[in-house]
């Protein structure tokens, strides 16, 4: 079977951009910080300001598309790293030693940690994704600031209930952790999210409109979801 169809190169770069984000975010998740927020706040919105824009422009259909991607993207990571860490490093290195202590799945935490980032992302983005497509559906071109700010909000308040529960839940049951404390850092991951999607904003339309101008918008299925199918 042959696949017909253009490619679209916007559509490629924005999902080449997705899926480095995403992985890159999981490994600095695990840098958390004496303010309360982790690591993976500084390049994981991004995630989601690219997940408005292909919704905007391309539809529901092809940001599931995105979704899929950078989670497989991210499985492979995590596994290829599993793989390594059982490699036989040089003892004392700090490079292989970084490497083992941030890929070695073996169960306990780390693989709870594994488990939850990608049932989050995935649900997340997709709860995001889908508060944009229907208020575009609803509003067509207008307030596109008002459903980017709200599809964060509830993506980032789906990735953040199931996320750190399920993270921390070890921490939860041995008293290293309170239920007051990964309130506040759930309430802080969902507000500063929130207020970077905010401040990115102008950028973000920037954006939408930059692609629309260069995309022909009555061929964007066919460019992003070939259909047509040769035998």
């Amino acid at each position: 079977m042959k696949k017909t169809g253009k490619v679209s190169v916007i559509y490629m770069i924005l999902a080449v951009v997705f899926c480095v984000c995403l992985v890159s975010s999981n490994i600095f998740v695990g840098k958390v910080t004496s303010w309360g927020f982790t690591g993976g706040l500084l390049v994981f919105p991004i995630s989601y300001i690219i997940g408005d824009v292909a919704t905007e422009v391309y539809g529901f259909r092809a940001v599931r598309r995105l979704i899929w991607l950078g989670f497989a993207m991210n499985f492979f990571v995590v596994a290829m790293g599993a793989l390594v860490s059982l490699l036989p490093g040089i003892e004392g290195l700090p490079s292989s030693e970084a490497i083992d202590t941030i890929f070695h799945i073996d169960g306990g935490m780390a693989l709870i940690v594994c488990c939850a980032s990608m049932l989050s992302f995935v649900l997340g983005s997709m709860a995001n994704a889908w508060v944009m497509h229907r208020m575009h559906q609803m509003d067509g071109e207008r307030r596109f600031s008002l459903r980017a700010i709200l599809s964060t909000i509830a993506g980032e308040s789906v990735d953040s209930l199931i996320f750190f529960p399920v993270a921390f839940s070890l921490s939860l049951i041995s008293g290293e952790m309170t239920l007051l404390a990964l309130a506040k850092m759930m309430f802080l991951q969902v507000s500063l999210k929130t207020v970077y999607e905010i401040i990115a904003l102008p950028v973000t339309i920037r954006v939408v409109r930059f692609v629309e101008e260069r995309e022909d918008i009555g061929q964007v299925q066919s460019i992003v979801v070939p259909t047509s199918i040769a035998v």
